[in-house]
C-alpha cells in the first residue's frame, strides 16, 4: 500500500515505495502533470481523485486564490449581505459559502516550495546513490 510520506524520506528507508507502487504513482503524475501542462488542472484533479489520491487533488487546490463571489442579485445592491444580532453585524451562512480558493495561499505556497526542494534533494541524493553503485 501506498504511504503518503514515503517520498519525502530518503531512499532505501523502511517506507521505500514497492515497485508496483512505485511505477504506478510515477505513471498516474505523469499523466496528472502532462494534463496540468496542457491547462486542464481540474481533469489533473479528477483523475486523482478515481484513483484513490483524493488527498493529492486537495493539495493541489491549495494554490487557488481566494475570493468572495458576488451573486447575480449582489451585483448593484449590498443589501441583506449581513444580518444584524444583538446589534452585531454578522455574515450570513449564505454568504460564507459564496467564497472560493485557499485564504491561506501564501502558506501553502511557502510549504509546497519547501516540499518540493525537499523530493528534489532526495531525487539527487537517490540519483548519485545508485551511480556510484553502477561504477563499484
Amino acid at each position: 500500500s501506498f504511504h503518503l510520506d514515503a517520498p519525502l524520506l530518503p531512499p532505501g528507508g523502511p517506507l521505500d515505495l514497492f515497485g508496483s507502487d512505485d511505477s504506478r504513482d510515477a505513471s498516474l503524475l505523469k499523466s496528472c502533470l502532462d494534463l496540468i501542462a496542457s491547462g486542464d488542472l481540474e481533469a489533473a484533479k479528477q483523475l486523482c481523485r478515481e484513483a484513490g489520491q483524493p488527498w493529492r487533488a486537495a493539495s493541489w487546490s491549495g494554490g487557488e486564490p481566494y475570493e468572495e463571489l458576488k451573486s447575480e442579485t449582489e451585483a448593484g445592491e449590498e443589501e441583506g449581505a449581513m444580518i444584524a444580532i444583538a446589534g452585531e453585524e454578522k455574515k450570513s451562512d449564505e454568504d460564507a459559502a459564496r467564497t472560493v480558493g485557499n485564504p491561506s495561499r501564501a502558506l501553502w505556497q511557502c510549504t509546497t516550495r519547501k516540499l518540493g526542494r525537499t523530493l528534489a534533494a532526495n531525487a539527487t541524493t537517490a540519483s548519485s546513490s545508485s551511480t556510484s553503485l553502477e561504477s563499484a
